[in-house]
């Protein structure tokens, strides 16, 4: 599945912040919402690939990851309602849900057509295949004698 449009993000985001009641007259959505879904789309995107990519995951095991669509709206729903200052409508725990990083940093493979798979780097399901996620320590290894 496709990643989410900024057009179904948009709808997500509304349907939250109206709570279902888009034709309350007292209703007053966030200045330049297009804007700010299209960065948030952009961004929650990223945040995905990045995570993915991190982990070995090829660009075509992205795309034909099964849960590509339903991480990727949550994901822009999240960062949609953090920069509309949305988050002041809710509980913290809901915009957590809605924030799909850590969950898929621990989780042990992708689903891709209902089969568990493992990036293409060695590793086998439910191992960790590309190495350490530690920047700091790549960075200090790479430059050990400048840090002295």
């Amino acid at each position: 599945m496709a990643w989410p449009t900024d057009a179904e993000v948009q709808a997500a985001v509304v349907g939250i912040l109206t709570k279902g009641v888009a034709g309350d007259p007292g209703l007053t959505l966030p200045t330049g919402l297009a804007g700010i879904v299209a960065d948030a789309n952009r961004a929650g995107q990223a945040d995905l690939t990045r995570i993915l990519a991190l982990k070995g995951y090829s660009a075509q095991q992205i795309a034909a990851w099964d849960d590509r669509y339903a991480y990727g709206i949550d994901q822009a729903t999240y960062w949609a309602l953090v920069r509309a200052g949305g988050m002041a409508q809710f509980e913290d725990t809901f915009l957590k849900l809605l924030d799909r990083r850590e969950e898929l940093q621990t989780a042990a493979a992708i689903l891709i057509g209902g089969t568990p798979v493992a990036p293409p780097t060695g590793g086998e399901v439910g191992g960790i295949s590309a190495g350490t996620l530690d920047y700091y320590a790549s960075v200090r290894d790479e430059f050990q004698g400048w840090f002295a």
